[in-house]
């Protein structure tokens, strides 16, 4: 699937005020310049300016085969395009236009653009569920079978003039739309998710906790003997319900471990046990689901082809742990506290991932808020990775936290 990239050429380019990665907000006005370098003499002409967007969708099925691309199957191909603005060029110049071989000025033609808050009319009058507002840039990565899906804005600038001929020269810009910030009733609401994990030794026992087991212990611990006491407890993470992109804020995260007290042998219910975090990792899954159609004349009302996809992306979190003051030691007792990671490790979070302070981890495809849009569906997904040990036993947990993921304002 074809993205738009900058186009342009001494005979025709754009002049934007902000930076290339700026991103705009709905309704804001991007000003700029269309500029001409190269020399011309035209006795009419015309500069059109427009600002188009578009949802683009590509679903791939590989029939008689398990695919993807490789296998023996037939490849069939569903596309859907929406335009979600009014194709409506703005003249910009109309005249004739004059720029000596040699000179070394520039023809510059000023032009400001307002980003609209909703899709065209058209649009929303022909869709069963119309939509409020427009939806930020967005782009999937390929799957391997070729589904694709993406958002995307452009200003097109074209220069017609007659030389001998008709002419024609063209210049694209890229345009970086934020999803808009939706209001979020559970904004400062926290949610727990926890990991339930067990284990028997005699270790657990008070004063046992560095014992040296003996054989005929070893062989009870093995064969889960009854008398060998059993501890349950949970590694619980405790975060932000919504999450907002670039917030200068350490992340409000915190883990804990609790014991479960009804699960436990008796023998050893109210003993606290000493639990050690060897190193903490988080993994974010980007699911999206889209759908296309396979346009065809006799079969106008065909149901769409869904297509879904999680990818997964290492913050690499891990290795920034190990290198901090790990294995952390916290315990069940009356001094239980939760372990504010936030704050230890100074994490924020932006599009690009993970930050400790003012430090990048490791480069990640770009993060997207959650948002729904013509075809295409976006939310987030956090998976925290905790190696704890207890009493020489060491257990991993993955504790999966739904998390809803807003734009930065």
């Amino acid at each position: 699937m074809h993205f738009n990239t900058e186009e342009g050429s001494p005979n025709l380019k754009f002049d934007i005020a902000a930076p290339r990665e700026w991103s705009y907000a709905l309704g804001d006005t991007i000003i700029g310049n269309v500029v001409r370098h190269s020399p011309i003499v035209a006795s009419e002409a015309e500069l059109t300016v427009m600002l188009s967007g578009r949802v683009k969708t590509k679903v791939c099925r590989y029939e008689n085969s398990s695919g993807p691309p490789g296998s023996s199957g037939s490849k069939t191909t569903y596309r859907s395009e929406f335009q979600l603005l009014d194709l409506v060029p703005e003249v910009v110049y109309q005249g004739p236009l004059h720029l000596p071989e040699g000179s070394d000025e520039t023809l510059d033609w000023p032009f400001q653009v307002t980003i609209p808050t909703q899709p065209a009319e058209r649009i929303r009058n022909n869709q069963q569920h119309p939509q409020v507002f427009l939806s930020g840039s967005f782009y999937s990565n390929p799957d391997p079978d070729g589904s694709q899906c993406k958002v995307e804005y452009s200003l097109t600038a074209i220069l017609k003039y007659k030389f001998g001929r008709d002419r024609e020269h063209k210049a694209i810009w890229p345009i970086n739309i934020r999803h808009i910030v939706p209001e979020c009733q559970d904004r400062y609401a926290v949610r727990a998710s926890r990991s339930r994990k067990s284990l028997r030794s005699q270790r657990l026992l008070p004063g046992m906790d560095n014992a040296s087991l003996s054989l005929k212990q070893g062989f009870k611990k093995f064969f889960h003997t009854s008398s060998v006491p059993k501890l349950f407890y949970d590694a619980e993470i405790t975060m932000p319900c919504v999450i907002q992109l670039d917030d200068p804020q350490p992340l409000p995260v915190s883990l804990q471990i609790v014991p479960c007290r009804d699960q436990t042998s008796e023998i050893i219910k109210d003993t606290p046990q000493e639990f050690k975090i060897n190193w903490i990792n988080l993994l974010i899954h980007r699911h999206t689901e889209h759908n296309a159609q396979k346009h065809h004349p006799e079969r106008p009302h065909d149901k769409p082809v869904e297509h879904s996809e999680t990818m997964m992306l290492d913050t690499g979190l891990q290795r920034l742990s190990h290198n901090m003051d790990l294995p952390l030691t916290t315990s069940t007792g009356k001094l239980n506290e939760p372990v504010h990671l936030g704050n230890m490790f100074q994490l924020t979070f932006s599009p690009k991932g993970l930050s400790s302070g003012t430090k990048p981890l490791t480069p990640l495809a770009k993060i997207y808020p959650e948002f729904n849009t013509y075809r295409i569906s976006h939310k987030n997904s956090f998976e925290w990775q905790v190696s704890v040990s207890v009493a020489g036993e060491t257990r991993l947990h993955k504790i999966m936290t739904e998390v809803r993921v807003i734009d930065a304002v």
